[in-house]
């Protein structure tokens, strides 16, 4: 059977998606947008000028949204097949491409008898309004981009998670401004960066062969990196590493020093009261996010690699406020334990930190 292409696009903005179908449609492509609605379902509807609208529809089954929209799509997929070679897909706002893509793609491999290829997947933002969205705190349902009622996530949150993951990154907006410039801080280097939507966008998707594992890579605690960009617009990155673990109790009594103001920060740590388990850090939109992101043994760069070595590791990006930079290294440096005698001391100790890893 021929293979079926599928290129998912994800943005915050519908004002942009329904752009981005219109000119999609307009040069002949299969794109589709995809919504949730108030009748329980999931829609998808083809937006051309030349024929009829094509709708689909499939109830959702269950709790979770982003469940839900995976089933969907592969239903959704499985009919394009029939009819045609290829299909692009907006998703509805507000959908984290880490909690999509990854088990889309496992559950279409499992689908041999009708090969399906993801094609490269694709964000897009404004860059006119990207300082706020990624530094600030604008919560999804502001700009009715919330997934379902109650949807308290912030657009930073999102935005930061989808720069991470997407093979193409495609900015609306000027291109030589403050908001360009952070989003390079935030574009991993293997992700191709296009700005305007007069950019050969189709072309680049179609080139390109999505793959989870790097997609997931670039965005885990313990294996993201710092990417840095240009700055005359005042935008930093700050790339603070060290395989000492952090004092519990310094953490705790310096958290708001290390998590900054207006910046956006990733990474990982680790405690001698905890020395198996990778700490998640995230300061995204003024909220501090600390959780567990499984074990260091268990966590390998390649397959034919040696598990990752413990190591506190954060990368903050801001923009301007040189104080708050030097802040957050300084407390990052006064958390570490130097003494080894003093790490050996938080073995097996009750580090008070429970609350925050769920416990």
């Amino acid at each position: 059977m021929t293979q079926h292409s599928l290129g998912i696009i994800s943005t915050l903005d519908e004002s942009i998606r329904d752009l981005t179908a219109l000119i999609f449609s307009a040069d002949g492509a299969s794109i589709f947008t995809s919504a949730f609605t108030d009748d329980a379902t999931i829609r998808f509807a083809s937006l051309s000028p030349f024929e009829d609208s094509e709708v689909h529809e499939f109830p959702i089954d269950g709790d979770c949204a982003t469940c839900a929209l995976r089933s969907a799509i592969i239903e959704f997929t499985l009919r394009r097949t029939t009819s045609s070679s290829e299909t692009l897909l907006l998703l509805p706002p507000g959908v984290e491409l880490i909690h999509l893509v990854p088990g889309l793609s496992a559950e279409l491999e499992l689908i041999p008898e009708i090969p399906i290829k993801l094609m490269g997947v694709t964000h897009i933002i404004d860059s006119a309004t990207a300082t706020d969205d990624l530094l600030g705190h604008r919560e999804l349902h502001e700009v009715n981009a919330n997934l379902f009622e109650g949807d308290e996530r912030c657009l930073a949150e999102v935005h930061m998670m989808n720069l991470g993951y997407a093979d193409i990154i495609l900015t609306v907006g000027p291109d030589n401004g403050l908001g360009q410039e952070l989003i390079e801080h935030l574009r991993p280097h293997d992700v191709l960066l296009l700005n305007g939507i007069d950019k050969p966008l189709l072309d680049e998707i179609r080139k390109i062969e999505h793959d989870p594992a790097d997609g997931v890579d670039r965005i885990h605690p313990a294996t993201t990196q710092a990417w840095g960009g240009p700055d005359s617009h005042g935008t930093w990155t700050l790339d603070l590493y060290s395989e000492n673990p952090f004092h519990p109790e310094r953490l705790r009594d310096m958290v708001a020093d290390l998590a900054g103001e207006n910046v956006c920060a990733r990474g990982c740590f680790w405690l001698p009261s905890r020395p198996d388990r990778i700490c998640s850090w995230e300061a995204i939109g003024g909220v501090v996010s600390v959780g567990d992101a499984g074990k260091w043994s268990e966590l390998y760069v390649t397959e034919d690699s040696a598990p990752l070595s413990p190591r506190c590791h954060l990368i903050v990006t801001g923009v301007g406020n040189p104080d708050v930079c030097e802040k957050i290294e300084k407390a990052f440096h006064a958390i570490l334990i130097d003494n080894h005698d003093d790490a050996y001391a938080w073995v097996g100790a009750d580090d008070g930190l429970g609350a925050w890893f769920g416990e």
